[in-house]
C-alpha cells in the first residue's frame, strides 16, 4: 500500500499509518478510530528532517548508522503463585533515532573493513613459542630481566 501524506508529520491520524497487514484497518472498522491522532515517532534523516513512518522505506533503504536514545526501564514485580520468587521485565523504549549521513568523510568512517585488531575479539595473539608468556605479561616468579 502506497500511502501518500500531505498534511505536515505533526497532523497524522491512524488511518494515515502504513498497515501493510491491515492491523489498524480492523481497529478502525471495529471502534471508529481512523481520527485518532498518533504520536510521530521522532526519526530523523541525516539533514535532521523529522520522517513520516510513510517514508521509512524510501529513505532507509539499506544499513545505515544511526544515533539513538532509548529509555530503559526495569519492572520489577513480587511474589505470586505462578513465580514465588517474583519477576522482572526489561523493557526498551525508542525516545529518538538520527539517521546519520553516508557521504563525504562520514562515508569512509562506516564502511571501512574490519581491522585485525576488531577481528581478535579481544584476545591476544601468541608472541613466542607455546608456554610461554607474552612481552607484556609475565608468568608468576619470572623477573623484569629474564
Amino acid at each position: 500500500m502506497d500511502v501518500r501524506f500531505t498534511a505536515g508529520v505533526t497532523d497524522w491520524t491512524l488511518k494515515d499509518m502504513p498497515d501493510p497487514q491491515g492491523l489498524y484497518q480492523t481497529a478502525i472498522e471495529l471502534y471508529g478510530l481512523e481520527d485518532v491522532p498518533v504520536m510521530v515517532p521522532n526519526i530523523r534523516d541525516a539533514v535532521g528532517v523529522l520522517m513520516h513512518p510513510s517514508e521509512y522505506t524510501q529513505k532507509i533503504t539499506g544499513p545505515v548508522p544511526v544515533i539513538v536514545d532509548v529509555n530503559l526501564q526495569l519492572w520489577t514485580f513480587g511474589p505470586d503463585e505462578r513465580r514465588p520468587y517474583g519477576s522482572r521485565v526489561y523493557q526498551t523504549g525508542l525516545r529518538s533515532m538520527k539517521l546519520l549521513p553516508m557521504t563525504g568523510a562520514a562515508k569512509d568512517l562506516f564502511t571501512k573493513p574490519a581491522t585485525k585488531a576488531a577481528e581478535g575479539k579481544g584476545k591476544r595473539k601468541a608472541d613466542g613459542p607455546t608456554g610461554q608468556a607474552s612481552p607484556g605479561k609475565k608468568g608468576a616468579g619470572q623477573s623484569k630481566t629474564a
